[in-house]
This record gives C-alpha cells, sequence and structure tokens, in this order.
C-alpha cells in the first residue's frame, strides 16, 4: 500500500507538521519525538518523493530517485587515480551495480574545495559515493573539508574511509582490525611463529597501518616475534608509523634478504597489507628460494585478485569482498537521498579467506 504523512502522524500519534519537521530534518522537534516518528517511517516503509511534495512511494517497488543518476567523485589529481587498478575495478562494479538498478552513473573529479563538479552544481545526479585515492590529492585536512563541502550539498557516501572519518558523513569501508586478526590467525594456523608485515606504502595510509598493527599487536600478546618492512622514503619517515623491529628499505630485494639471513624457525609468515607490489615481492622471495623452501609463507590482502591469482606458488589471499562494499555503499546512498536520516553511519565491511595453499 502507498504510505502518506498522514498515516505516519496517525500510527505516531503526533501532527503532519511533526512528520514533516522530521523529515526536513528540523531541530525543532524534541529528540525523542523524532526518534519515535522515524521508527515509525522505518516500520512502515515510507520513502519521501523527490522534487514534489506529498504521496508516498510503494514500498513494494524499488524507489525512484528524482534523477536517476549517481556520481563517482574521485579526490584527487586524475593523472594519478586513473593509474591506480583499485580505480578501475570500482567504476566496473559501481556501473554493475547501478545497472541492476536502471541508474546511471557519473564520473568526475576534484582537486580543491572551489572545484565543486558540475553534476552536482546543476543537480544532474542525487547523490554521490566520494573516493580518495591512494598517495594523491590533497592533504588530509583540505579532504576533510571537500567531503563536508559535497555532502553540505548532495548525500555522500564515502567510500574507504581512510583515517578519521567525518562525523556528518555515511562511510563503507574494509574493517581493518579484521583483516589484520585474520592474517594472523591464517598464518598462525599453519605453524608460523615468527611474523614479518610489509608495507609498500610511500606515504602513511593509516587503514593500512592499523591492518598492520592488529597482527603486531596479536602476535606480541601471544609471545610470538614480529617485524615490520616499510618504504625508507615514507613520509612521515616509518619510524613514526611502526613499532620496531623495524627495517626501512629501498628495495623489495633487501626484504628477501634480510628474511633469507632470519634464523627463526620457518616456517615465516609474510602480511603483505595491500596488493599492489605483491608480484614483485613474489619474484623476489621466489629468487631468494625462500617460496620453494617453505621457510616463507605469503599472504597479501587486496580487492583485485588478479594481482595474485597467477602466482605460483601462490600466495594466501585475503578478499576484502570489493563488490559487498560497492553494495552497500550504493544501498546506503539511496538510503540517505530517500529517507533524510539525521544520523550517519559507518558500514564495516568483514573480509573473507578465500585461497590458501
Amino acid at each position: 500500500m502507498n504510505v502518506t504523512i498522514t498515516d505516519i502522524a496517525t500510527e505516531a500519534n503526533v501532527s503532519r507538521a511533526t512528520v514533516s519537521r522530521v523529515l526536513n530534518s528540523n531541530p525543532a522537534v524534541k529528540p525523542k519525538t523524532a526518534a519515535l516518528v522515524r521508527q515509525v517511517i522505518d516500520r512502515l516503509g515510507y520513502s519521501r518523493p523527490n522534487g514534489r511534495q506529498g504521496g508516498g512511494l510503494n514500498a513494494s517497488r524499488m524507489p525512484k530517485l528524482r534523477c536517476g543518476s549517481l556520481a563517482l567523485i574521485s579526490i584527487g589529481e586524475t593523472k594519478f587515480s586513473m593509474e591506480e587498478p583499485t580505480l578501475s575495478m570500482l567504476i566496473g562494479d559501481l556501473q554493475n551495480t547501478c545497472l541492476k538498478r536502471n541508474l546511471n552513473l557519473l564520473l568526475d573529479q576534484m582537486n580543491r574545495i572551489e572545484e565543486i563538479p558540475l553534476c552536482i552544481r546543476s543537480r544532474q545526479v542525487d547523490g554521490a559515493i566520494i573516493y580518495v585515492p591512494s598517495g594523491s590529492g590533497p592533504v588530509v585536512k583540505q579532504r576533510r573539508e571537500i567531503i563536508a563541502k559535497l555532502a553540505s550539498l548532495i548525500p555522500v557516501v564515502h567510500l574507504f574511509t581512510p583515517g578519521h572519518p567525518i562525523a556528518t558523513v555515511d562511510h563503507v569501508t574494509t574493517n581493518d582490525v579484521a583483516i589484520g586478526a585474520l592474517a594472523y590467525r591464517t598464518l598462525k594456523s599453519i605453524g608460523c611463529q615468527h611474523f614479518a608485515v610489509v608495507d609498500t606504502s610511500e606515504s602513511l595510509h593509516e587503514a593500512l597501518n592499523v591492518r598492520g598493527r592488529a597482527l603486531l599487536d596479536r602476535a606480541a600478546s601471544e609471545g610470538h616475534s614480529a617485524e615490520t618492512f616499510a618504504v625508507e622514503k615514507t613520509n612521515p619517515e616509518p619510524a613514526r608509523c611502526w613499532p620496531a623491529p623495524l627495517t626501512a628499505y629501498q628495495s623489495i630485494t633487501e626484504i628477501a634478504t634480510a628474511l633469507q639471513n632470519n634464523t627463526t624457525k620457518a616456517p615465516i609468515g609474510i602480511f603483505l597489507l595491500v596488493e599492489q607490489k605483491a608480484p614483485e615481492l613474489h619474484l623476489a622471495l621466489k629468487k631468494a628460494g625462500l617460496l620453494q623452501s617453505g621457510k616463507v609463507r605469503l599472504l597479501v590482502a587486496g580487492v583485485t585478485p588478479k594481482l595474485v591469482e597467477t602466482l605460483e606458488p601462490k600466495p594466501i589471499l585475503i578478499d576484502l569482498l570489493f563488490s559487498e562494499i560497492i553494495e552497500t555503499a550504493v544501498e546506503r546512498l539511496i538510503q540517505r537521498i530517500l529517507n533524510y536520516p539525521n544520523q550517519s553511519t559507518t558500514s564495516l565491511i568483514a573480509p573473507r579467506l578465500i585461497k590458501s595453499s
């Protein structure tokens, strides 16, 4: 049945005006009353129409957005963004997800707060998913200002939230603590008693730092030794990001050499935090004879399995369930567009172990 504002007002025992104020996030409504009205809205399945007043949407059908279009806004220099394999995978999954919902997808980019994309300024889209490619774009403070500005203009969901999320913005991201914990459990289960975290990023990424520290903390708490390898030219310097023992390397071959000289009982569990350098690390370990001999076991976390699935011997792979992250982000964005919720949410998608050798 069609649910109207009158239905909600009757069920919640409030006036139509009160329901309207709740839908428009009017602070004049008492918190308890607003919470009650929102509960009724959720229970009855009401979705606010866009572009006209009055009436309700059929809860049994796919909600129809005003424009029927979403945008993917990349924050950072395009020349850097398009070099990142994650972005191409993101675009592909977003296109498929939007296609299933009969939605259009527009792509745009901005690097400064003054560069509000035309699709938003002209209201060509109902909402936007924000993505910040690694290693590009403005500094963290400027990124936060850009995202806050976008959120003030249009419903947004921030994907793969780095660092500290903005309280007023919805976030859908990986559960990095769960990734590190799964990596530790998996490597420990195959007999590893010494662990090596490998960070191949040339700039600080808090998400990767959280993954690595989750493994390091668990190893320390259970009395196992662990070490970290990080790029020497990382900004800020590796010692500010990682605990000792730490090796700052210039070349990935240095990691293989260090592990070759390690006298710890085999196997040594290697946790590569992100998959972009997996082929290079795998080759270095293979040339040193570490993989064939079983002295090391390589585990890789990533969203693009094609970067590692052809490697032999096969590494262990933690799938971040990229498609599920995209589905969740689009679904949350649609709900924000239609229902105008007062509170933002953070959705953490748990990883899955999909390949073991």
